[in-house]
């Protein structure tokens, strides 16, 4: 999934702070993935935001 155009960030942060870099209902981390995937897909580069300590259930 992670190719040549693409670039994984991870988010590093207190395990006590993840709530406010979530935010509510993921609304922080939403607007962040956001900006970043706009800002780099003019270049055709694509972005993932991961948060270390937060597992996404499929």
């Amino acid at each position: 999934m992670v190719g040549d155009k693409t670039t994984v960030y991870k988010v590093e942060c207190d395990q006590k702070c993840l709530g406010q870099v979530i935010g509510c209902k993921g609304k922080n981390i939403s607007g962040i993935r956001a900006v970043l995937s706009a800002t780099l897909a003019r270049k055709g580069i694509r972005a993932i935001v991961e948060i270390p300590y937060f597992v996404v259930e499929a």
